[in-house]
């Protein structure tokens, strides 16, 4: 395992240093030192390595990526939906992991480039977003004009205010299965590849890709022409 190879490395230099360097030409206090530096080094590396091993989510064979979280439910993706249930989740006790692919949230404020929406597309949206939405933008005519800043950092505050966990930037790349249930999903992130594990996973990613990589049937809508989706009625 890497963590294995990364321990052999680690040894190796303190044995060239100690019997080339040090042993070689005597003890000088700066020779000492660094041996000493060396060593602590080499140690926390050792502990840190051990706890590594007992913490990676095997994904593939002779694939293993660190474990970085465990919740009771994690939500993939940052739409309205699945923010407001992720909060929701949190503020019964449980505890929740919302991974967003993004680096601000929701996903559909985030790519969209006109930040305003129809206010009779507010009717088919659960009270809860609604009343959310019209908290953070001001209403001219038939068009509800949001402020991104507002919306983003509001829905970041609630979500952290009911005790979830959120990830910025995480996208996901491919399952950990146990069974016929999903046990840990992996990422891909600026530092790699990495694992999260929950007893629950909800698909909130806009292609279900989740769900199809566990193995869901799948039915094709063509969303497209009903534009930015505010409720699961949509």
């Amino acid at each position: 395992m890497e963590t294995r190879a990364g321990k052999g490395v680690a040894y190796d230099v303190i044995w060239k240093m100690s019997g080339k360097r040090i042993m070689d030409t005597g003890s000088s206090r700066r020779d000492r030192m660094t041996l000493i530096a060396v060593v602590c080094m080499a140690l926390l590396f050792a502990v840190c390595s051990n706890a590594a091993e007992h913490n990676r989510a095997d994904i593939a064979e002779g694939l293993s990526v660190p474990v970085i979280a465990q919740a009771d439910v994690l939500v993939v993706g940052s739409n309205l939906d699945g923010s407001f249930l992720a909060e929701r989740i949190a503020s019964n006790g449980l505890a929740v992991v919302l991974a967003s692919p993004d680096t601000s949230l929701p996903s559909e404020i985030v790519i969209c480039n006109r930040p305003w929406i129809p206010t009779v597309d507010l009717d088919n949206a659960p009270e809860e977003i609604r009343s959310f939405l019209l908290s953070c933008g001001t209403v001219d005519g038939r068009m509800l004009n949001l402020s991104l800043l507002n919306v983003s950092e509001g829905l970041e505050d609630r979500i952290l205010d009911s005790g979830a966990t959120l990830f910025y930037d995480m996208h996901p790349c491919g399952v950990q299965m146990a069974s016929r249930r999903v046990k840990a999903v992996v990422f891909a992130c600026k530092g790699g590849l990495v694992a999260i594990e929950a007893g629950m996973v909800v698909d909130c990613t806009s292609d279900a890709r989740v769900s199809a990589w566990a193995g869901a049937e799948l039915v094709p809508r063509e969303s497209a022409e009903k534009g930015l989706s505010l409720g699961a009625s949509n």
